[in-house]
């Protein structure tokens, strides 16, 4: 926008790639003591990657990786289910203005 209040075309292209992947283990015990509840463990983890780069004016570029790793919990009997999920996610950032 300028002071007139009109809008000033500004042409840019931006472009944005993402990737990940995750892999995981669990086990569970079923009909404990003939009850019909059944308990489920595991953990996961893995990595999501991620860039964007802007290609008109500033050449503008940013870095994402956000690996992860949690543990989980499923409870189930008959229709009743219920889950925990502890996840631990850390972040890096990278960021170039040219």
């Amino acid at each position: 926008m300028n002071g007139t209040g009109l809008p000033i075309p500004s042409p840019s292209r931006v472009t944005n790639n993402f990737a990940g992947m995750q892999v995981g283990i669990d086990g569970g015990v079923f009909n404990i003591d003939n009850t019909g509840w059944n308990l489920h463990l595991g953990a996961t983890g893995g990595e999501v990657f991620a860039d964007g780069r802007q290609q008109l004016g500033t050449d503008t570029r940013g870095n994402f990786n956000v690996p992860f790793v949690g543990v989980y919990s499923a409870l189930t009997n008959g229709p009743f289910f219920s889950d925990l999920y502890s996840p631990f996610i850390r972040r890096r950032r990278h960021l170039d203005i040219e």
